[in-house]
Formats: structure tokens, sequence, C-alpha cells
């Protein structure tokens, strides 16, 4: 519901606003929006894929996937949603609406239950999780992952973090 929510609100955010103070406002607080959707984007494609939202139907993980390059192809080289023509943020609200469909996000409560296995153990485990908490892990785990990479970097001239 997130993904839909911020997207939903990315899109008509400029058509609500009619004022132009208003909208330059709103432009200048929205520079990594584009980003920012298609991190949502990524990570429900890799959720989705891992059999983190349940089964889903091959199908469905190839409408998925086409929906997930729409949204890139359309947001590449954008910095906010509202930088796209009139019938692009159509065809983004339509890719976005059905990653949302598809990996039945309206339903985070659902608990899904996977076995997974214990470290020192034979027995695997049963494990069960909402889909909001495996993405909350999940959401997580890739932040750790990111400042753990900062943390190790070594300012130098030719090294990344000299660029930052």
């Amino acid at each position: 519901m997130r993904l839909l929510t911020l997207s939903l609100a990315a899109l008509l955010l400029p058509v609500l606003l009619s004022s132009p103070v208003l909208a330059s406002d709103a432009a200048e607080t929205s520079t990594t929006r584009a980003g920012e959707i298609l991190e949502e984007a990524d990570l429900s494609l890799q959720l989705a894929r891992r059999g983190e939202y349940g089964s889903i139907k091959r199908r469905d993980l190839r409408e998925l996937e086409a929906a997930h390059a729409t949204m890139h192809r359309l947001l590449e080289g954008h910095d906010a949603p509202e930088d796209l023509e009139n019938e692009d943020r159509i065809e983004l609200f339509n890719a976005q609406h059905k990653i949302t469909a598809i990996v039945g996000s309206d339903d985070k409560n659902r608990k899904i239950c996977k076995r997974v296995a214990v470290t020192g153990s034979r027995v695997a485990a049963v494990e069960c999780l909402t889909v909001a908490e495996r993405e909350s892990r999940a959401r997580a785990a890739s932040r750790m992952a990111g400042e753990a990479q900062r943390g190790f970097c070594i300012p130098g001239e030719a090294s990344a973090c000299s660029r930052q």
C-alpha cells in the first residue's frame, strides 16, 4: 500500500497544486522522489522473486518484471514523476498499480510461513511473518549493508569516498 500511496501522491501532486508557489515548493522537495519510487519497485521485485510475498505464478512474475522495466524506462534521467509528460505519468501509474496488484501489498497483514535453515541444526524451523514484517526486514538488511559498505570506505584521491 505504501508503494501505491507514495506513487499516487507523486503523480497527482502537481495536478492538485494549482498555485505556482506551492508547485515550486513541491518540486524542490521531490528531487529524489523518482529514486525512492524505483527503490520501492526494486525491493518489491526482489521480494517477489525470493517468494517473500508467497507463491506468485510465472505469468504474474513476468508481468511484474515488465512493469518494473517500464517504471525504470520512464523515470530514467528524471528526478521526479512530475517531470514526465502526462501520457508517461499515466503509464507509470499503471505500471505501479500492476506491481501493487501482483504482490498484493494491500494485504500487509497476510502471514506467509517458510522453512528456514537454523545455524547449528539439521532441522529446519518454520518462520511465519507478515508481508509487512518481511518488507521491513528486507529494508533493514539493505540499509545495514549500505551503511557497512560506506563504513569501510577509505578516503583518498582514487577512492569513491573522495567523490561524495
